[in-house]
């Protein structure tokens, strides 16, 4: 599924590049994303059992806080300004949603940390996102809305996915439960295709191939492993197993769909570029810390 993803994300780009006037279908974004919000949360319960209150907040200050602080005020300067606001926002992206459906596959980690990071994460983020863009990039870009339309758009994006795809398991019967993973999948791909031809051809005739786009790329991949060996670390010296099984895949996986509509909805076509190299190393790192805690 993982190799699945990033031929998807790969073929999205070369098609992208060459048809710039996909980038006018630019404003469907949102939508697509939430859609593909819905059919992912399909598969999702709120089960707050052995949730770690501690490291639920370890993962928040990391996600809110310090790596974002990391990201934008140390490894990002001397890029241009949309690069570091993509930067910023990937650093600050919530938890990903593919945790929940690969971190059933990591022997010895708990599922219900997991759950429980998920869900207060991704609620967490409708106030810490705005909040953190507005303390951030208030003297350095004009955002296209104020501070509390962000918290609007935030909790749309995640509570209205949410709220429908758990109306629709209420009502569906259980037969129908079974056969939606294999069209959540399928659903996710090409609204995921859809996402990222748009994208391209938005900022095609913008993109300028230079060391700083190289650069870039190597910072994406560095949010993703600091944050998962940070998470590994903390299991490590907590001496818990579960926790050293647990931490990395939390903590390394991003929800990127999410803040790449906030970016839609907000900055330049120039901040999609680092989100897209995001959403192409996500599932990259989330493949190297299976085979690190399978190996373990």
């Amino acid at each position: 599924m993982v190799l699945t993803f990033s031929l998807t994300i790969i073929l999205a780009f070369i098609i992208g590049l060459a048809l710039p006037q996909a980038g006018s279908y630019s404003v469907y974004i949102p939508h697509m994303i939430g859609i593909m919000l819905f059919f992912n949360f399909l598969d999702v319960k709120i089960e707050l059992r052995q949730s770690h209150a501690w490291v639920l907040l370890v993962t928040l200050f990391l996600s809110a806080a310090a790596i974002p602080g990391l990201v934008y005020y140390v490894l990002s300067v001397g890029l241009p300004p949309p690069y570091r606001t993509g930067l910023l926002l990937v650093a600050c992206s919530p938890t990903g949603i593919t945790t929940l459906i690969l971190g059933r596959y990591i022997k010895g980690s708990s599922y219900q940390l997991v759950l429980s990071n998920f869900f207060f994460i991704t609620f967490c983020s409708i106030f810490y996102i705005p909040a953190l863009l507005e303390v951030v990039l208030a003297d350095v870009v004009q955002l296209e809305t104020e501070p509390y339309h962000l918290l609007g758009q935030m909790a749309l994006l995640v509570l209205l996915p949410y709220i429908l795809s758990q109306t629709v398991v209420h009502l569906l019967h259980q037969h129908w439960l079974i056969r939606h993973k294999n069209i959540s999948k399928i659903a996710t791909l090409l609204l995921l295709f859809g996402v990222v031809v748009t994208s391209i051809g938005k900022v095609a005739d913008q993109l300028v191939w230079s060391a700083d786009s190289i650069w870039l790329a190597a910072l994406i991949l560095a949010i993703y492993l600091i944050h998962g060996g940070i998470g590994y670390a903390v299991g490590w010296l907590r001496g818990n197993a579960e926790l050293k099984k647990t931490l990395p895949f939390i903590c390394s996986s991003r929800n990127i769909q999410l803040v790449f509509a906030i970016a839609v909805l907000n900055f330049s076509p120039l901040t999609y570029l680092p989100i897209i190299m995001g959403l192409f190393f996500h599932h990259l790192t989330n493949a190297f810390w299976l085979w690190i805690l399978d190996r373990n």
